[in-house]
């Protein structure tokens, strides 16, 4: 698998209009980093150009984070084996902040093991229902983006939920599931670097909720 695309755009610095509630996920997640991984080489974001209105951007590029033990801790935890692309990603990156138009954690294992967690003990959902959704990459709100196990096709999907929604339980009606995002985290990804994080999902490309952050440079 080859991440060539992710690593060019982590070097690209581009300028956007954020939003207070991105702008703290940033400065959340720079605190995190400086402390967690002192030895990674992050550049800072720095004031960007004015956007016609007048209004001041930011001036960032994606946030990379060394790697660790990538995502066994996961699959020893819940018992299952994730997709070779995903795990290859994190054998290169603990966690990642992808800045775009919809800026998207991607979280580290220990978060992941905690929001499944979370998520089950919240819907009482049994010990013993296989794990067939991972969240992964979180929007900074109660959306994130998550790996869903189709039994039928043997694969695992990728789609994006609010915290509420999509339960392990839900997710066992095989008709109610809804429409995949992407087939793999890889299109995930490389959809999200290549339309500059928006939409964030395929069928709502028109929907000008989706462009959450006007760019300006």
């Amino acid at each position: 698998m080859n991440f060539d695309f992710f690593h060019r755009s982590s070097n690209e610095r581009r300028s956007y209009l954020y939003s207070g509630i991105h702008i703290e996920l940033l400065q959340r997640t720079l605190k995190q980093f400086s402390e967690q991984y002192p030895e990674a080489l992050i550049e800072t974001p720095k004031p960007g150009p004015l956007s016609t209105d007048g209004y001041p951007s930011i001036e960032v590029s994606n946030l990379v984070a060394t790697p660790r033990d990538g995502l066994n801790a996961v699959e020893r935890k819940f018992g299952i084996c994730l997709p070779d692309d995903i795990k290859e990603f994190y054998r290169l990156h603990n966690e990642a902040l992808i800045l775009t138009r919809n800026p998207v954690l991607i979280m580290n294992p220990e978060q992941i093991i905690a929001v499944s967690n979370e998520l089950r003990d919240a819907h009482e959902v049994p010990e013993d229902l296989p794990r067939h959704i991972i969240r992964f990459g979180w929007l900074g709100t109660d959306s994130y983006f998550l790996l869903r196990f189709c039994p039928e096709v043997n694969n695992w999907e990728v789609l994006i939920s609010r915290y509420s929604h999509a339960t392990d339980a839900e997710l066992q009606d095989r008709s109610a599931w809804q429409t995949p995002c992407d087939k793999s985290f890889t299109d995930w990804l490389r959809r999200m670097i290549e339309t500059d994080g928006a939409p964030l999902h395929p069928a709502h490309a028109d929907e000008e909720e989706d462009f959450f952050v006007k760019r300006i440079a």
